[in-house]
């Protein structure tokens, strides 16, 4: 048998058991530690601010998570996966459907099941989740909201939460126009009781994209993210950086399928299933929606066109020689002369207008233009004499008004930019120096979908109106204690917003008129569906 001095003589099976004993007592130490921390502040000095504090406890409140959720995995996984254990797994909602000006579909879930203290002036928390999230995502919230007299409900973009999408749009992840007719009308709904949001993750920056865009107009009268992404521009428009990019634009991917029918008119769908990127899916998909300029690389030239080009240039149309095109101008411009007088006693007329079957513009030969109240435009298979012996009538296919069951096309909507300016209006802090309610920020250094680096210390310097609270656990949107599963993230958000509504008079409206904003033309569908 080896003894004992023959094991330590050995030099390797030594440093491996003392590697691996300083390696147990590091660890354990770095639990131990960090275990009961209390999270680094960062605000502007305002009297605001200090009341905010003294009344949240943030200057002593500690984050202690177990010693078993100290990875930043384990508290996203069991953040987004597992149940929680407040009794937010019984929580269930009724859901209502509202019809924005553009006949588009957006749903709000309103928590039913949970024993309320609601009263009639209670303030209304719009739950904001993640774009790839639920009403379920955030069910402890709302469970815990609800419990301490919050009125809660939860916006659903539209056609996501499984709702339904009634025209080819979907919403992109700063665009506030759908969250500021729901904050309408919940206003007129409740034109007594404030209003306030709490956003996770990508809601965050419908919430901040929100706030900033209609500044002090804002119904809303205090916000709080959780996990909120900062420079969405820079971390977007890359490549996939690792396994949670991977997952989350297959969801995003899973949306634009379930809504294929509605979304093929003006996507292609097979060409968004290959985007293995946010870039080239936000341009296949977004930037198709709301009409921004793509730039592609121009393609070669045909045979025909370069001929076309050729004798242009050379001074001849292409197919003829100058002489006969010389021939033709003189006789088009006759006929053109001749026609003028016509169109001039038939513009009169206010039942002429022509259909959609005649061109609107002239080819590269037909150099004439019309004047401003000449409203016709002829096509070059249309011949513009009249002799003597020809009718003075109109074929069916150059009929000069239109029947009562095709009306005219709609214009098509103008280019609204190219994508570096759509990727600079889906910045969702692109206006916020104009924020003018009291917002709370929770960020954690190991998020592992939001880079830390990327959080902008100064911006909460430099605005009164910010509080960012770090921890260094805590996850994407995790920030849980100990089992069963609570969100010290939850907790802090709505002792916060009770703050706010305590140490300021903001939210005492009694009429949407003082928001400066006439009532929106939304339609309530009274029937709702529970979920």
């Amino acid at each position: 048998m080896v003894s004992l001095v023959t094991l330590l003589a050995m030099p390797l099976l030594v440093a491996t058991v003392w590697s691996v004993l300083v390696s147990l007592a590091v660890c354990l130490h770095d639990v131990i530690r960090r275990r009961h921390v209390i999270p680094s502040l960062h605000y502007r000095e305002s009297s605001l601010n200090a009341r905010l504090l003294a009344r949240c406890g943030l200057r002593n409140r500690v984050f202690s998570p177990s010693a078993w959720l100290t990875s930043s995995h384990v508290q996203t996984l069991a953040a987004a996966i597992l149940p929680r254990g407040d009794g937010s797994s019984e929580v269930s909602f009724q859901r209502e459907y509202l019809q924005m000006r553009d006949k588009g579909v957006v749903a709000l879930d309103w928590v039913q099941s949970v024993e309320p203290r609601v009263k009639r002036k209670s303030t209304v928390l719009l739950v904001l989740p993640p774009v790839t999230g639920t009403a379920f995502t955030v069910s402890s919230l709302c469970c815990l909201a609800t419990s301490r007299g919050f009125r809660t409900l939860v916006f659903n973009r539209r056609g996501h939460g499984g709702s339904v999408l009634t025209t080819p749009k979907l919403q992109s992840s700063a665009d506030p126009s759908d969250l500021r007719q729901v904050v309408k009308y919940l206003r007129l709904r409740f034109p007594k009781s404030r209003l306030a949001a709490v956003g996770y993750g990508t809601g965050c920056g419908l919430l901040i994209s929100y706030l900033g865009e209609f500044g002090s107009s804002a119904i809303l009268c205090a916000g709080a993210c959780v996990s909120p992404c900062y420079d969405t521009v820079e971390r977007f428009s890359g490549s996939l950086r690792g396994m949670y990019d991977l997952v989350y634009l297959l969801k995003l991917k899973a949306v634009v399928l379930r809504h294929a029918r509605a979304l093929s008119a003006v996507l292609d769908i097979p060409q968004a299933m290959t985007a293995w990127s946010f870039r080239a899916f936000e341009e296949r998909v977004y930037c198709k929606m709301y009409n921004y300029t793509v730039h592609t690389p121009p393609s070669a030239p045909s045979a025909t066109n370069s001929a076309s080009a050729a004798s242009t240039a050379n001074g001849q149309p292409a197919g003829g020689s100058s002489t006969s095109g010389s021939t033709t101008s003189q006789s088009r411009s006759q006929n053109l002369s001749q026609s003028d007088s016509q169109s001039k006693s038939q513009s009169h007329s206010p039942s002429q207008s022509y259909s959609p079957s005649q061109s609107q513009s002239h080819s590269p030969s037909q150099s004439q233009s019309h004047s401003p109240s000449q409203s016709q435009s002829h096509s070059p298979s249309q011949s513009q004499s009249h002799s003597p012996s020809q009718s003075q009538s109109h074929s069916p296919s150059q009929s000069q008004s239109h029947s009562p069951s095709q009306p005219p096309p709609p214009p098509s909507p103008a280019p609204q930019g190219s994508v570096e300016e759509y990727w600079e209006r889906n910045n969702p802090f692109r206006d916020v120096d104009d924020i003018a309610v009291p917002v709370l920020c929770i960020n954690a250094l190991d998020d592992p979908l939001c880079d830390a680096a990327a959080i902008p210390y100064d911006l909460f310097r430099c605005y009164p109106h910010f509080l960012l609270v770090v921890t260094d656990r805590g996850g994407h949107c995790g920030f849980l204690e100990r089992f069963p599963f609570r969100s010290w993230a939850d907790c802090l958000c709505l002792d916060y917003l009770e703050a706010v509504f305590e140490v300021t008079t903001r939210g005492y409206v009694t009429s949407s008129s003082a928001s400066g904003h006439a009532p929106p033309t939304i339609t309530r569908k009274h029937a709702r569906s529970t979920i």
